[in-house]
Formats: C-alpha cells, structure tokens, sequence
C-alpha cells in the first residue's frame, strides 16, 4: 500500500514531528503488506514513531554537545560530565523493541522497516 493510501484509511497523530510521522506511515504500509493493520493496536503503532523519534532527537543532541558536557558546581568548578541523555538511549530502544514484538513485527519486518526508513531519511535507524 503506498504512503497516500496508508494515509488516506489511516492518520498519523498531529503531534509527531515529520520523522515520526514517517515512521508511523512506514510501520502502517509493513502492516498492510502483512495483513496485520486491522489486528493492530494503533498505539503502539504511534509508541513506535514516537519512541524512534524520541531516540533521533536524543542522538542529534548527543552529536551536538558531545559524549561530555562541563558542568560549574556550586564552588564554581568546572568538571566534565558524561550526558546525561546517554542513559536515555539504551531506555529508548528498549521501548521500541517491546512496541514492535506488541505489533508482530518480526526481524524481517523490522529489516525492512530500517532499509525503507535508511532509504527515506539516511538518519540513525541502523541501531535499532
């Protein structure tokens, strides 16, 4: 089913941003090819978006600030920290495994999930 289809039976929730929308759009497309959509909970569908477009923001920021990030204690000395998004990461992908083993996506699914979203986006799908 193409993406106007997909979009025309179902519609993304307003509050994603573009990448969660295209996901949630991709996911729905791998269910109708799977005959899946209709059996489906439509919120983990809108979990998975959400959560792969949480997991984008996490990484550009960690791309941005770096691994560290200095922090002034209140003595006024500066010490480098780890970011404190780096524990959100591995939180994230937890999240989005458990909404896609609630879809039935099975890894080929998913492969194809990362080979259509890498085609569309070039973003950082690779590590889910």
């Amino acid at each position: 089913m193409e993406e106007n289809e997909i979009l025309e039976r179902y519609k993304p929730p307003t509050h994603l941003k573009k990448i969660g929308k295209d996901t949630w759009i991709r996911i729905w497309s791998i269910l109708e090819k799977e005959e899946k959509a209709e059996h489906n909970d439509p919120i983990a569908v809108e979990m998975v978006a959400y959560n792969f477009q949480l997991y984008n923001e996490i990484v550009k920021e960690i791309k941005r600030d770096g691994l560290t990030i200095k922090h002034t204690n209140k003595a006024k000395e500066t010490n480098k920290l780890k970011h404190p998004l780096l524990s959100e990461l591995p939180k994230t992908m937890d999240q989005l495994r458990k909404y896609l083993g609630e879809l039935g996506l099975t890894g080929a699914s998913r492969k194809r999930l990362q080979e259509n979203l890498e085609n569309g986006m070039g973003d950082d799908f690779d590590n889910f």
